[in-house]
Parts: structure tokens; C-alpha cells; sequence
């Protein structure tokens, strides 16, 4: 195929105040070699295929869209989910509450032992908080002819009295004999939202399972978290009639990956785990997805959660936020990710509600007060994955001059807008100066800048 039209966009920063360009440009065919500034792309030469990009609706995020003039909270969920907008395809719901809630709650029942699992109670924070927003995501899928959407769920705790410290919070584990009754309440909870119109694609066994949180965990070894999923989960989904339920493990930073998949999938529990699923907080570690994507080459890699942390970082730095996205997604995707799932949808001007106030950024910021909300610089950056790499994308190969520009490179499947295959290029420039690239693909160049402290997006159709 011959790439002729390049359609280009970039969003600066450089001044502190945000700078966005759009244009487009034909390449032009090689005459003579190109040495100099050479961005090469190849097309033909394929790694995973991605799925899509997600965010999370927390209880937060539902009690925030709640307080907000109704047609603010429709304009962000089109600014997320809408033709016009991100177009994310795949939301994580928690399982009960995390530290995103308003307060620590359990769904199901309030006894203290396992008939609570048995009761026909579901909870009023999810049909308060979630599912209608679920619903209106949902809704502009449709629009869109995407599909459903991916829901992924996990539980950051057990109810208290399945736990051997007796709190949701802080830690603690799950006692032995309340792993059958655990395993039937995560499946009443997944089937309760398939009653209200949402199949869970993928379930979590257990976020963070080697952090003892101020707020709502549970540890587990991977002995443990092995035996749950092959012993207990897997069967009750099977009696549950939810055997098209994927289960994924670890949930957690990237630099215990590989060795948590590594003791769980290298035996017979390899055929009930379907994802590994990771985190941000621990550093980039990278290498250990394409350590993952080496030795477990049908796992699916999908990074379900990272934000920062006010309690790390200011809260006025939006540009040094942006570049942690920018970096971590194209660490990932260059490594192996299937799917990147940002954290919560939207969060108040506070970085909250937190029920142990450990709020953070997030790409969309509200002032409850006076109905506004603002799109974040993370925001705008996501801009630059999230229309252009679009589910059923398949990574390729490239190679650069420097390494001072962070770089990945996509072919993307046929699409009303771009009737054929086309290639999409993403880069991001973190120095104070301009860098030109000649990107070269298929026998073709093209003379492009990109601009200092910015990040672009080229499709080549």
C-alpha cells in the first residue's frame, strides 16, 4: 500500500499554556536514500493486536457526575465515550467499595456469616452511582456502533467478617472458610450487573494482593490467590453459568509481574487464567511485559489502573502529570499491553471524594459548586492514543534517530473515516527544543517537526 496522505496533530505546552496544531501533509517517494532524521516505520511486520482504551466509574466518579448540572455530566461522558470525544470502549468497576467511595460498604447482605451471600440485596451505591452511568457510556457506544463495553471488576476487599483482621481496611486476609462463600458473592455481584444490561468481560481476583492499604485490601500470596481462582472461583462460575467470564490476575505494580504469573501460570492453573493485569506505581518495568509476552505469548496484558497522587506530586503540575501518561502508555503499549485502562473517569476540584483522603488527579476535574468541570492536559494527551489507536489495532515495527523523542507505531483497521488501513504514529517530546523527524513508510517520506515539550499523533493513510 502506498501511504500518501499524513494527517497530523500536536499539543504543546511549552509556554504553559497549551498550544494545539492540526494539518496535514502528502509524502513524497524516496528518491535517494534517506539518512538523516529517519523515523522508519514497517507496516508489514506485526506484534500484539490492542483492544482498546478504558477508564474507571467509581463510586466517586458517580457521586461527582451526580452533583453536577445534568447537561455538564452528559458533555463529559461525550467527551470520554462520544463520537466527538476519546471514544473509550472499556470501563473497571470496583466490586464494592475502594478507597474512591464515599464510605467502606459491602453489597450483599448484612449478616455476619455466609448466608449473606444468599440474599436477593444488591446495593443502592452501585444502581445510585454506577450503572446509570454505565448506561449513558453504554449509550454512546451505540451511537458510535461499537459494541458493549468491556467491564472489567475486581474487589479490593472482602465483606469484614470473611477476614482474618476483621475490617475492610488495612490489609488483612481472607479466612479459609469463607473462600466458597467469597467466590459465590463475587458471582451474584457479576450477575446482578448482567441483570442490568452489563456482562463482565474480565474479573479480577483481588486489586493490590501484596499492599496492606489504609483503605479497603486484602492479601494474598500467589499460593493463595492460585488455589482461589483453580479451587473456588473458577468452578463457581461454571455452576453460576458464567464460564464467558475472563479471569485475570496480580492487579498490581509491574515489577511483581512477572514472577507473580510466572508461579501462578506455570502449571495447571495456567488454563484458568486468561489476563494479568498491572499497575503503574512502582516504576516503569516495562521489560516485564515482554518477559510476560515471551513466555505466556496467549496471556492478555492489561494495565487496569494508574493516577498521581497528590500526596507525590502537585497538583498544579499538569504537564509533568501528561508526560507520566504519555510515557507509561507508550512503555506499555511498545511492550505488550492489550488494553490501558486509566483510573477514575472524573474527580472533584479536591482530587475526591476519598474515604481516606487520598485523593488525586484525574484528566477531568469538577467544581461541584459551581457546575464547571475542566479537561486536564492528561486529558488532551490521552487525545493522542485514544481516537487514533483504536481497538483491533495491531503494534509494528519502527526505528528512530534519537532516543529523545518516546515513540509508538500502529496499523489500524478500516473505519469511516479512513476507509482503509492506516498507519498511526504517536511521539512525544520532552526537551525544550524541536525535533524534526523524516518518517519513512513504504517507500515514501515525510518532512515533519515535532514541536518542544509536546506530543503528536500521525496517521498515514
Amino acid at each position: 500500500m502506498s501511504y500518501t496522505h499524513v494527517e497530523w496533530m500536536t499539543t504543546g505546552f511549552a509556554s504553559g499554556v497549551m498550544e494545539r496544531n492540526r494539518g496535514t501533509e502528502t509524502s513524497r517517494v524516496e528518491t535517494r536514500p534517506q539518512e538523516e532524521h529517519v523515523v522508519n516505520l514497517y507496516p508489514q511486520h506485526f506484534f500484539q493486536e490492542f483492544h482498546g482504551f478504558g477508564t474507571a466509574i467509581t463510586e466517586a466518579a458517580g457521586s461527582v457526575l451526580n452533583s453536577m448540572p445534568r447537561l455538564q455530566s452528559e458533555r463529559i461522558l461525550d467527551d470520554c465515550f462520544g463520537e466527538t470525544g476519546l471514544g473509550y470502549s472499556w470501563v473497571r468497576v470496583p466490586i464494592d467499595s475502594c478507597d474512591f467511595a464515599l464510605s467502606p460498604y459491602s453489597s450483599f447482605g448484612g449478616k455476619s456469616g455466609s448466608e449473606a451471600v444468599d440474599e436477593e440485596i444488591f446495593s443502592d451505591h452501585d444502581r445510585r452511582y454506577i450503572i446509570p452511568w454505565l448506561k449513558e457510556a453504554q449509550a454512546r457506544l451505540d451511537v458510535r456502533r461499537a459494541g458493549p463495553l468491556k467491564l472489567c471488576m475486581v474487589a479490593w476487599s472482602p465483606p469484614a467478617f470473611m477476614k482474618s483482621n476483621g475490617d475492610r481496611n488495612g490489609g488483612g486476609t481472607l479466612l479459609p472458610e469463607f473462600r466458597g462463600s467469597w467466590a459465590r458473592y463475587l458471582c451474584r455481584y457479576l450477575q446482578a450487573y448482567e441483570k442490568e444490561g452489563f456482562p463482565v468481560s474480565y474479573l479480577g481476583v483481588q486489586n493490590e494482593p501484596s499492599a496492606a492499604q489504609l483503605w479497603d485490601s486484602c492479601l494474598y500470596s500467589a499460593e493463595e490467590e492460585k488455589d482461589f481462582l483453580e479451587t473456588y472461583l473458577r468452578p463457581e462460575l461454571a455452576r453460576h453459568n458464567l464460564d464467558h467470564v475472563k479471569l485475570s490476575i496480580w492487579d498490581h505494580n509491574r515489577e511483581g509481574l512477572f514472577d507473580r504469573v510466572l508461579q501462578i501460570c506455570s502449571g495447571p492453573a495456567d488454563k484458568h487464567v486468561d489476563a494479568a493485569a498491572f499497575h503503574w506505581y512502582s516504576g516503569d518495568h516495562f521489560e516485564a511485559l515482554e518477559l510476560v509476552r515471551r513466555e505466556f505469548p496467549d496471556l492478555q496484558l492489561i494495565f487496569t489502573e494508574g493516577c498521581v497522587e497528590y500526596k507525590h506530586h502537585s497538583p498544579a503540575s499538569q504537564l509533568q502529570h501528561a508526560r507520566m501518561y504519555g510515557h507509561h502508555i507508550i512503555g506499555d503499549l511498545n511492550h505488550g499491553a492489550n488494553a490501558w485502562l486509566d483510573w477514575n473517569l472524573v474527580l472533584d476540584e479536591l482530587g475526591g471524594p476519598n474515604h481516606v483522603g487520598n485523593f488525586c488527579d484525574a484528566p477531568i476535574l469538577c467544581d461541584c459548586s459551581t457546575g464547571t468541570y475542566s479537561r486536564r492536559l492528561t486529558w488532551h494527551y490521552l487525545e493522542h492514543f485514544v481516537p487514533w489507536i483504536r481497538p483491533g489495532s495491531r503494534r509494528i515495527g519502527f526505528t528512530r534517530y534519537t532516543s529523545d523523542l518516546e515513540l509508538t507505531a500502529w496499523k489500524t483497521p478500516a473505519s469511516g473515516e479512513a476507509p482503509g488501513d492506516a498507519v498511526v504514529l504517536v511521539a512525544m517530546n520532552t526537551k525544550d527544543r524541536d525535533i524534526p523527524i523524516v518518517l519513512r513508510c513504504a517507500g515514501r517520506l515525510t518532512d515533519l517537526v515535532i514541536p518542544a515539550e509536546s506530543i503528536a499523533s500521525v496517521r498515514l493513510s
